[in-house]
């Protein structure tokens, strides 16, 4: 879809950068272009700064209850520090990969890639992400498990198609950034959301 100003959208002169909750001076990584935050349509804005649940999110906008299909989850040491999670080279991290699936429709809505620190969320949530038997939604509702999230990055970009949804969706995507901390000093996860650029009518 082509990025035009939508009626009833942001004046003229908002800031490219959602105050509030994106860090200032935003670094995109390699492959993603930086956007006009108000030349979006209303919904991918939304995508952008919702705080809170986006599997419950999309649920509600398309009335289209959604699947989470694992794509992949690995154990793995960091290659290189990584700022962003404060973590330096060597640190034990897992790392998952998944879809946001349309029961009704089939429809990808999303796909998501997360980087968490399995040390620094509280045991038994670590346990149950590392057996896979929850999803991060579910671990961030966990009672008493109090977090804070703060936006890094969005913009538009490819990401490659795992061959399992090769055909149900494309390449192009609205994709932004951000960490969660768990009220330790240093960040629990840093999650990847991937968009498909073109919305589908509804």
């Amino acid at each position: 879809m082509t990025q035009t100003r939508h009626p009833g959208g942001p004046a003229p002169g908002l800031t490219a950068v959602p105050h509030g909750f994106y860090t200032p001076g935003m670094v995109l990584p390699a492959g993603f272009a930086a956007i006009d935050f108000a030349a979006l349509a209303p919904l991918q804005r939304g995508l952008l700064v919702i705080d809170g649940t986006v599997t419950t999110f999309l649920e509600a906008v398309w009335a289209d209850p959604i699947r989470i299909v694992p794509l992949g989850q690995r154990l793995v040491e960091l290659p290189a520090d990584r700022p962003d999670l404060a973590a330096p080279a060597g640190t034990a991290v897992l790392e998952r990969a998944v879809a946001l699936v349309g029961e009704a429709t089939g429809r990808v809505h999303a796909l998501a890639d997360s980087t968490i620190v399995p040390g620094r969320l509280p045991p038994a949530v670590r346990q149950a992400l590392e057996a896979g038997t929850i999803g991060i939604g579910q671990a961030l509702r966990a009672p008493g498990f109090a977090t804070r999230r703060e936006g890094l990055w969005f913009g538009r970009g490819r990401r490659p198609v795992p061959p399992a949804l090769a055909g149900q969706v494309g390449g192009d995507f609205l994709a932004r950034a951000y960490r969660i901390s768990t009220g330790v000093e240093d960040p629990a996860m840093v999650i990847t959301e991937f968009f498909p650029w073109e919305l589908p009518p509804g």
